[in-house]
């Protein structure tokens, strides 16, 4: 899964960092508007009308049904560049936090431009109770938006008192100590030790990314694939799925609902008794794959997808309906045993239990 880790302030070992893992963070995708128009882009924002406005009396219920439920943490608002719609970002900042949710939100941090301005879009956040800014400093940001930019919002968001969070997109396969290394040497000693939170890993085949870049560029061939994007997310309007993946297919099994519809606890509950997302998350796709076709899952489809395409893959592996069938049956218990263990490892308890209270 995506690193997270938390380190305190003035730490300079930026491996020392932790934060809440993704199952207990509810994403809200809240704009498909972005002024930039970035290569790895896993969304494909940019600045086309979009087709949702916010219903802000189901926006406010839903996040009284989310805290209510005792099931997510905190809230990550992201997009698109939610700065980019920054009357609205007040607002839904002000509506989680009322609903007592921490927030979090996402940016290129491309409007810190000077102090005046960095700290006229801050200062209203900080007041309605923004409590982390994440800043991206990945390669294809940092060609549309100087450095300059992300370590001015860093100075001016912890003098309000708020949390800064790093970012960091990279191609192919780099080891933990490499990618401290790099942040490190972008931000510099000093900034670095501002930072609370990172949340790094590589740029995935999806959105804009999956047309933009030579297959060599994403995860090497020769290793087990793992899905870094189960994660709990929401959509401006209501739609609720298990995954982070741009414009799932209508029938896929991580489309798990809407709010509009069902309440939080048991959409929720439907990720929780999911039998293949652990095996996606815990197992890894090729040994998930190999598990099924050893137990005689054809999976032909997966022959007219390319190896470096993971979200493609998981799409058609959850969408035959045998893998389902199969999996809801005798899971070996060497499998569940290491699912369990990762799961204690990770998160502090089985948080995929496997039950059956997905209608509580």
């Amino acid at each position: 899964m995506t690193d997270h880790r938390e380190h305190t302030a003035g730490t300079e070992d930026l491996a020392n960092y932790y934060h809440p893992q993704p199952i207990d963070t509810l994403a809200f995708f809240m704009t498909s508007v972005c002024p930039l128009h970035c290569d790895h882009c896993a969304v494909d924002a940019g600045n086309e009308p979009e087709s949702v406005q916010p219903d802000w009396e189901s926006i406010n219920a839903w996040f009284k049904d989310i805290n209510d439920s005792h099931l997510i943490s905190q809230v990550n608002i992201t997009g698109g560049e939610p700065f980019a719609v920054f009357d609205r970002l007040k607002r839904l900042v002000e509506i989680i936090s009322n609903n007592g949710l921490e927030v979090t939100v996402n940016s290129s941090g491309y409007w810190a431009t000077d102090p005046g301005k960095a700290g006229r879009q801050l200062e209203p956040l900080a007041q309605k109770g923004l409590k982390t800014l994440y800043l991206s400093i990945s390669d294809y940001h940092r060609q549309q938006v100087p450095v300059d930019n992300v370590l001015l919002a860093i100075d001016e968001a912890s003098n309000l008192g708020i949390s800064i969070g790093i970012l960091y997109q990279y191609h192919g396969d780099k080891d933990r100590q490499s990618v401290f290394n790099e942040i490190k040497e972008i931000l510099g000693a000093d900034k670095a030790k501002k930072v609370r939170y990172l949340n790094a890993g590589p740029i995935l085949a999806m959105g804009r990314a999956s047309g933009r870049f030579e297959p060599g560029l994403f995860q090497a061939n020769d290793r087990n694939r793992y899905c870094q994007n189960i994660s709990p997310t929401l959509h401006l309007n209501g739609d609720f799925n298990a995954c982070c993946g741009d414009r799932l297919p209508v029938d896929s099994p991580l489309r798990l609902g809407n709010l509009k519809a069902h309440p939080f606890k048991h959409l929720m509950n439907r990720l929780r008794c999911s039998l293949y997302l652990p095996f996606m998350a815990f197992i890894g796709l090729d040994e998930t794959i190999r598990y099924l076709r050893e137990n005689e899952i054809a999976l032909p489809e997966l022959d007219q997808i390319p190896r470096h395409e993971m979200c493609g893959c998981c799409q058609a592996i959850l969408k035959n309906p045998a893998v389902t069938r199969f999996l809801e049956g005798d899971i070996p218990a060497l499998y569940r045993q290491e699912m369990n263990l990762k799961q204690i490892i990770l998160y502090g308890r089985n948080v995929f239990p496997g039950d059956t209270d997905a209608n509580d």
